[in-house]
Parts: structure tokens; C-alpha cells; sequence
């Protein structure tokens, strides 16, 4: 669905370092609804997900994404730089921008500006830059789709930040890294696993790069949303979310998996390991009832295949990929959809009684699995 115009650029902005094993939130915005305090803890945590890792104090530059889910269901995506210092703080630190618009390469950019004000010794980046630059941001009114948004952070210099042309799916995202690591077949195999909604653990050596698979994996499933839990980032203290019974997707760092090993973790787990690019676990796909029907995994992977092969040679066309996956495999099991839902009552008729399985009040479901392909079926 989309946002409402009324929603704001951003909820909250924290700068969150590390003494010793302790998080200190330097500074903070509070911008958006919602419980910010409750909010702001949880977002400490992810910022440094991996703090009782004494790997943790000499950490090196990496950014990463998160995801927060209200109590309505609706989600708050994160934006996180950490780095291993900033300006005259010679520490560990992590600047994280939160916002219920998944605009990932606006707010990467945002990250962008604040870290290399922190690299000019000039001026004060947290106590002056910062602040004034957040400021700046959220006061400037939201362009169009495909505008520019104008900052002006006074004596700090202006910045211009761009909006995307669709708000309805993440922007932003790409899907290099996840095809680069699985191959075309197993991201296939992957797909049709979160379309039958097993739960997954992306494993990998960077939190940057767990993130950014899990969320990609995730963009595939356009017009669908993943509606379960999703923490693409899962600090240490949360390895138990790995035993939930109901489908999950999270993301993990391979050195520790030796942890999680130890939690009664069920054995229909599909873990996807990035490092290797192999997948183990989960339930196997057999030749009689595959998770995606044939003709729709065969075109699917010669479309990515010739779209991964082009990306070698210049760059990956990510919109390229989105649109082979929504009209090669979304269109084909579910286009028919609009011909399975009753016409709509009279202005006059009781409104239809709500379903308890979520589906639309006026949805004929033998008419929507009869009516779809019969390789699908």
C-alpha cells in the first residue's frame, strides 16, 4: 500500500557508540508516532548486534539495513553506517536513520553526507552538523516522485537528496550481491521458498551483506509482502528468534552460528549460506511437486541468467530483474486474481463479513486455484 503523503521523511536519527561492551546514544531525533523511547532501545541494539563479539571494538566501515515491526503490523526500515570512528571520536560508532519509507538509496545517501562531514575536522559533525542536517531534512517538503529534495543546513551547505519514482516496493535495493552469491538456479529455489513461506536464515561473514540479500530476497516477492517476522540483522542476544515455530526470515553472522547451534532450532530451517553459495536444510523441493511449477523456474532462470550475464559485463539492471520476476512468475500464478472476486453489493447491502483466513470478503478461492495454469495447479 502506498504511504500516505502525510507520513514524515524520517522517524528517529541516532548516533550510537560503543564503550566497551556499552552503548551510548550520543544523539537523537524523534520525528515520527510511536513509542520512541521503546524504539530507540530496540534500535541500539541492532546498531551493534554483535557487541559481546570482542571482534566488535576494531570494527571496520560497513553499512547495513534493518527492520522494525510496530504492533499494527506496519514496518520502520533502518538505515545503518558503522564505522570505526567519527571525527574526534575515536571509537566505534553507528549512525542509523529510521523511516516507514523504504527508500533505501535517499537514505544511504543521507548516511553518505553525515560521514563525510565527520571525516572534515572543520566542524563539530554530531554536535553541530548532524543535528542541523536532520533538521534540514525533515523540515523540507517532500518532492514528487523521481524530485529532488532540497536541505538547507545553513552555515553546514546545502544537500540534495532524491526521491524514487515508486514508493511501493523498496527502492534502491539491489539484487547483485544475492545473485553473485547464489547463482541464478538456487535464488530461484529460494524464491520459491519464501513464496511457500518456510522459514530461512541468510549466513554470512558481513552484516552488509546479509542485510542486503535478505532484503532483496524479500523485494522479489513484489506485489506480495513477506508478512511474517523479518530481522535481517539478528543481534546475539536474539539467537532464540531462530526456535519461533511460525515462518521466519533472518539474517545471521557465520561466526555465530557455533551459538546458534546450541538453541533447539527445528530441522525444516533452510539455511542460505553466502560465502559458499550453497542452501541446506529446509523442505526439499521433490521432482513430483517442485516449489516453483517448472515452465515458471525455467524461463524465470534463463531471464536472470541473460540479466546476470549483461551485469558482468557493465552493471546489473535491477529494475530488469524486478519486472522479470513480477511478469515471469508473480503474473503467471497470480494475475488471474481479479476474475476469482464477486462482483461488489449494492451501496445499499451490509458490508461482507470479514474472513478469519485474511482474504479478500469476496474472494472465490475454487475459482482462483481452478482458474490458475494448469502447470501451477
Amino acid at each position: 500500500m502506498p504511504l500516505a503523503a502525510s507520513t514524515p521523511l524520517l522517524d528517529d536519527f541516532l548516533v550510537v557508540a560503543l564503550r566497551g561492551k556499552e552503548l551510548e546514544l550520543l544523539y537523537s531525533f524523534t520525528g515520527g508516532t510511536g513509542e520512541a523511547a521503546a524504539r530507540q532501545a530496540a534500535v541500539k541494539q541492532f546498531c551493534f548486534p554483535d557487541v559481546e563479539d570482542t571482534t566488535s571494538l576494531s570494527l571496520q566501515s560497513e553499512s547495513f539495513t534493518l527492520t522494525l515491526t510496530e504492533d499494527d503490523g506496519s514496518r520502520c526500515f533502518g538505515f545503518s553506517r558503522r564505522l570505526a570512528s567519527l571525527g574526534d571520536l575515536h571509537r566505534p560508532v553507528c549512525l542509523c536513520v529510521l523511516s516507514r519509507r523504504p527508500w533505501f538509496s535517499l537514505f544511504m545517501h543521507m548516511l553518505d553526507i553525515a560521514q563525510r562531514a565527520g571525516e572534515r575536522a572543520e566542524h563539530d559533525c554530531i554536535g553541530g552538523f548532524i543535528p542541523a542536517f536532520v533538521a534540514a531534512a525533515t523540515a523540507a517538503r517532500l518532492p514528487p516522485p523521481g524530485g529532488a529534495l532540497a536541505v538547507s543546513a545553513g552555515d553546514f551547505g546545502s544537500h540534495r537528496l532524491y526521491a524514487p519514482y515508486d514508493d511501493e516496493r523498496p527502492t534502491g535495493v539491489s539484487f547483485e550481491p544475492l545473485l553473485s552469491a547464489l547463482g541464478v538456479p538456487n535464488t530461484v529455489r529460494l524464491l520459491g521458498a519464501l513464496l511457500l513461506e518456510q522459514r530461512v536464515i541468510f549466513v554470512g561473514s558481513r552484516w552488509g551483506h546479509v542485510s542486503s540479500c535478505a532484503h532483496a530476497a524479500l523485494t522479489l516477492l513484489y506485489p506480495l509482502t513477506w508478512q511474517h517476522i523479518f530481522i535481517p540483522v539478528l543481534p546475539t542476544a536474539m539467537l532464540s528468534y531462530a526456535c519461533a515455530p511460525m515462518p521466519y526470515v533472518l539474517g545471521l553472522l557465520a561466526r555465530h552460528a557455533p551459538a546458534l547451534a546450541k538453541e533447539p532450532v527445528e530441522e525444516e530451517v533452510l539455511y542460505v549460506h553466502l560465502e559458499t553459495g550453497k542452501i541446506a536444510g529446509g523442505a526439499e523441493p521433490s521432482e513430483e511437486a517442485p516449489s516453483l511449477p517448472r515452465p515458471i523456474s525455467q524461463a524465470l532462470e534463463r531471464s536472470l541468467g541473460v540479466h546476470l550475464r549483461n551485469g558482468k559485463k557493465s552493471r546489473l539492471d535491477n529494475q530488469a530483474v524486478a519486472d522479470a520476476v513480477l511478469n515471469l512468475c508473480m503474473v503467471q500464478l497470480l494475475g488471474h486474481y481479479r476474475r476469482c472476486l464477486a462482483p461488489p453489493p449494492p451501496p445499499a447491502a451490509p458490508p461482507a463479513r470479514e474472513r478469519r483466513d485474511g482474504l479478500h470478503p469476496r474472494m472465490d478461492d475454487e475459482a482462483f486455484f481452478s482458474g490458475a495454469p494448469q502447470f501451477s495447479q
